[in-house]
């Protein structure tokens, strides 16, 4: 039960286990205080909807802060009790924790964009996979075996020399398009290259996406 001020009248436990307060803690508090500062205009908006008349209930997704500063995904829902002039006595709230569903949508979301960005990079034309510079550096095996090093390394340490070999290679021939690229804020550019691998030359088709960090924008010629 929540006040027309906002102020925590009556909670359970469960509520109070969600957010790490007691029962007592929470009702020195008041929403505003438990409410993520990012979803707290949100809230507000839709609460005085119901202090004008113009909605009896609503629901919504909000974040809450907990007492130890974690974060915890909500679904809310909330209907008024009115007096008999019309205006509102208090609130009933029902909470569920959803934080586990949000993170899960996050994790799809990323593997969702992450498999569109390597279908753009690699259109289908043989063995492909997405290098990540400079940083990052990681080196899928398909890739480490037609650049001619170890597809199966034993151990990390492995991985990453493979993996490093690979880039110094792809690097040779990417330096004078990548320079270029940066140069004009370009965020894609397709290669084509050779290599030599166990006496023969190979072909490699190369299709790039740079992401620019934040100080690109200001006129940084960084990138990640």
């Amino acid at each position: 039960m929540v006040g027309r001020d906002g102020s925590i009248l009556r909670a359970n436990n469960s509520f109070a286990r969600m957010l790490g307060y007691s029962v007592e803690e929470l009702k020195t508090r008041t929403f505003r205080d438990l409410t993520h500062p990012d979803d707290l205009a949100t809230n507000l908006s839709v609460l005085n909807k119901t202090l004008v008349g113009e909605a009896d209930s609503y629901s919504i997704e909000k974040r809450y802060v907990r007492k130890d500063g974690g974060v915890v995904w909500a679904s809310l829902t909330v209907g008024c009790v009115r007096t008999t002039d019309g205006g509102v006595d208090y609130f009933v709230s029902v909470v569920q924790d959803i934080t586990d569903r949000k993170q899960a949508e996050a994790r799809l979301a990323e593997r969702n964009a992450t498999t569109r960005s390597r279908r753009k990079v690699s259109p289908g034309l043989g063995p492909s996979r997405t290098i990540m510079l400079p940083k990052n550096c990681s080196c899928h095996r398909v890739v480490r075996s037609f650049m001619g090093c170890c597809p199966r390394a034993r151990s990390r340490s492995h991985a990453s020399i493979g993996a490093r070999w690979c880039i110094r290679t792809i690097c040779r021939g990417w330096t004078p398009s990548l320079q270029h690229a940066f140069s004009n804020g370009e965020t894609e550019f397709v290669l084509e290259f050779r290599i030599f691998r166990h006496g023969e030359v190979r072909w490699i088709e190369s299709r790039v996406l740079i992401s620019y960090n934040e100080l690109r924008t200001a006129g940084a010629k960084d990138r990640r």
